[in-house]
């Protein structure tokens, strides 16, 4: 390949001939920057190289491919991502909602305290856990066998008693 002076004068000044050592007398080095001026020229080629209209080469359908691909896979994995944080968010938020635990927790609960005017066994309730009562309501019934027995005893002293007043 035969280059004229001027083109070795103008390629000598490129910053790649600058790169590679190549000074200002173009004469003396001109098998280098012949060499130079072929894979520049070759790059021009093949970079200005296109198809022709009805051609296809075949990297020209996987760049397609990929050029339609990778925005399909960019907001692919930014939902994955956004799906795992809300799926994560979820699974925690059952765990303390569903099972909350605590090592210092404390019960706070409103205890009434029944005291009957009689002792004895129950025998009924008629309320149930969390229902609402009022004034005077029966809550539950005494079995009355103790009250009877006790009764029956009280009766017999008294009795006792009148018989010794008598005397």
């Amino acid at each position: 390949m035969n280059i004229p002076q001027a083109s070795l004068h103008r390629i000598a000044s490129t910053p790649l001939a600058e790169s590679l050592s190549i000074g200002s007398d173009a004469a003396s080095l001109a098998p280098s920057v012949e060499t130079v001026a072929r894979k520049m020229l070759q790059t021009d080629e093949t970079a200005n190289k296109r198809p022709k209209v009805g051609e296809r080469s075949q990297s020209s359908g996987l760049r397609s491919a990929i050029l339609w691909i990778l925005p399909l896979l960019k907001w692919l994995a930014t939902f994955a991502i956004a799906g795992m944080a809300i799926l994560s968010g979820l699974v925690t938020w059952d765990y303390y909602v569903a099972a909350p635990w605590t090592r210092d927790g404390r019960v706070r609960v409103q205890v009434a305290s029944v005291a009957p005017q009689v002792s004895g066994q129950i025998a009924e309730i008629r309320v149930a856990d969390n229902q609402f009562v009022r004034v005077g309501e029966v809550l539950y019934v005494i079995d009355p066998v103790d009250f009877e027995m006790a009764l029956h005893a009280d009766r017999a002293q008294l009795q006792q008693k009148a018989a010794d007043l008598q005397i």
